[in-house]
C-alpha cells in the first residue's frame, strides 16, 4: 500500500 510514493516498506511509514 501508499499514498503517494510507491509501495515501498523501506521508505514508507503507511505500507500494507
Amino acid at each position: 500500500g501508499g499514498h503517494i510514493l510507491p509501495p515501498n516498506p523501506a521508505i514508507l511509514p503507511q505500507n500494507s
